[in-house]
């Protein structure tokens, strides 16, 4: 041959460390997503430590360059096998693995210090060898799960080679024994042994890359494939468009379905071209707000293909793909919900114009029944008349009370909710009149809220009541936090509060001591945007009200 072993063994080590760096740059890359790798690449170390051992013999002791040298080799490949279990998720137990391990330590030691015969040390090696490669390649084969296995078949036949030349190897060795105790010296069965291992070594690193690329590929194939039906299968008309050109390059079909425009109506295209914006400052104005971050939920008005109008929530937010800056965007189609919307709020300003009549007609008739009531009442002299007469009056006037009340609630639900500033709020002056000598802490920060218009309506009656029915209130307090995810905000006071068995009642309509609709109304208005209230103050020292506003309802001022 024209290289000696020790050479061979040497560009062996090579191989076997340039594979470590290999593998231990794919751990660094892949090791949040592949379980295994580190395990693989611990397998070629002990590989690598095991050569270096056996060219270091004449150096070090020869039970290490021997006997720990081959023990490496062979524990090599049996992590080999653990990281390839890992990495298909199919782990089995080792114990019967460890025990063949323990074997051939045992039998590589007493054919060195007791009976030394290289020969059965290199056939205890083979046959080992023989062992663990069945596993890896009945792992493989058998074990791995069906979609798994194009991955890692490429590996597998690698080890086949691997078994098939430990046994043709194994069975050199059973026939034709060798001859030398230095295994330098071995002849044309070493070189054998060196270059047969040294080219299942860089197969075996290939297959290892290969690996793991196909099944980087795999899943990157499988999340393509997924991202593709979720754009193609969404309700919403989603486009993308280049920055650099403008122009649109994918649709999905709800952007068909919503606007009327199939994709090579708009594909190559930009938006102005297609004349889909009705107004084109809104344009404008999302591109502005775009420079500035993402879009979302904007309210803007297109224009369909058949030129019919459309009302659509509009987001947008700017992505890379393949190195080249886009705009995704997303338009939920809302025109039937704003007929829906502008339907409902005609009928409420109709039903809104009835009984604001009514109620005027209503109230005319009791102040004229309060007038004859003052009048028949001085005109009779019957004490019992009197009293009856009286009852009459009480009982007009707490109606009249009753429906100028309900006259403050008309408007209930019937506007859009808004974002609204309650630290603001508690600066009107309506709310700082009726607190004369009450100290308010307002400690609400820069929160908004989404809720209805009548949110300052909430805020004036939680004061009013406090007012009301504190005893020696002097001190009122808003205050604010966020807790997972939702906004409290509580409120309260040093009046007393409410009793334990009143608390959960005083949110039911009818009562209390005055129109019974406070706090039932408070908790209605409040409803609209899904916040909630509740009362969970200690009784005999003041009122603590409660109020979550949910996820999505609030945020802080800008």
């Amino acid at each position: 041959m024209i290289f000696d072993i020790k050479t061979l063994l040497l560009v062996n080590l090579i191989v076997n460390l340039l594979s470590s760096f290999t593998m231990g740059v794919i751990w660094y890359q892949y090791q949040s997503r592949f379980s295994g790798l580190k395990i693989i690449l611990f397998s070629t170390i002990l590989s690598s430590s095991g050569i270096f051992l056996i060219l270091l013999r004449g150096i070090i002791p020869d039970y290490v360059a021997i006997v720990v040298a081959n023990t490496l080799l062979i524990t090599g490949l049996l992590v080999l096998f653990i990281g390839l279990e890992t990495f298909t998720g199919k782990k089995g137990p080792q114990i019967q693995n460890y025990f063949f391990l323990f074997i051939y330590f045992v039998a590589v030691s007493y054919f060195y210090l007791i009976t030394p015969s290289m020969g059965m040390r290199e056939i205890f090696l083979a046959f080992f060898t023989v062992i663990f490669d069945i596993q890896i390649c009945w792992l493989i084969f058998r074990k791995v799960s069906p979609n798994l296995r194009p991955v890692v078949r490429i590996i597998g036949l690698v080890m086949i080679c691997h078994l098939v030349f430990s046994l043709i190897l194994l069975g050199i060795e059973l026939i034709i024994p060798f001859d030398s105790s230095y295994f330098f010296n071995a002849g044309v069965i070493g070189e054998i042994i060196v270059i047969g291992y040294l080219l299942l070594g860089i197969w075996t690193i290939i297959a290892l890359v290969m690996m793991v690329t196909r099944r980087l590929l795999s899943e990157v194939q499988a999340q393509e494939e997924k991202f593709k039906k979720a754009f193609q299968s969404s309700p919403y008309a989603i486009m993308l468009t280049r920055i650099s050109d403008g122009k649109i390059f994918e649709v999905n079909e709800g952007f068909s379905y919503i606007t009327g425009y199939n994709a090579e109506d708009v594909i190559g295209k930009k938006t102005l071209d297609i004349l889909f914006w009705e107004k084109i400052e809104e344009r404008a104005n999302i591109v502005d707000a775009l420079s500035k971050g993402k879009v979302y939920g904007i309210e803007v008005h297109l224009k369909r293909k058949s030129g019919e109008l459309m009302t659509g929530i509009f987001s947008a937010e700017i992505i890379e793909i393949n190195n080249e800056t886009c705009i995704l965007v997303s338009i939920s189609d809302i025109t039937e919900r704003k007929k829906v919307e502008n339907a409902l709020r005609q009928s409420h300003k109709q039903i809104n114009l009835l009984t604001s009549i009514t109620r005027h007609d209503i109230l005319n008739r009791i102040m004229v029944t309060l007038v004859y009531c003052d009048e028949i009442f001085d005109s009779v002299f019957d004490e019992q008349i009197k009293k009856q007469i009286q009852i009459i009056k009480k009982n007009t006037e707490e109606i009249h009370s009753l429906i100028a009340f309900t006259g403050q609630y008309q408007d209930l639900g019937t506007t859009q909710p808004e974002w609204q500033n309650i630290h603001r709020i508690l600066q009107y002056r309506d709310i700082k009149t009726i607190l004369d000598t009450v100290e308010l802490l307002n400690q609400m920060g820069d929160y908004e809220i989404y809720a209805d218009k009548m949110l300052r309506k909430v805020i004036y009656n939680l004061v009013e009541n406090s007012i009301r029915h504190g005893i020696n209130l002097t001190q009122i307090r808003f205050s604010a936090h966020e807790e997972q995810g939702d906004l409290k905000i509580t409120y309260e006071d040093d009046g007393g509060g409410i009793v334990a068995d009143e608390k959960e009642k005083s949110f039911k309509k009818g009562f209390g001591k005055n129109t019974g609709l406070g706090l039932f109304l408070i908790r209605e208005i409040l409803s609209i945007t899904s916040i909630t209230i509740k009362e969970n103050g200690i009784p005999g020292e003041g009122v603590r009200f409660e109020i979550t506003v949910p996820a999505g309802g609030w945020r802080v001022a800008t």
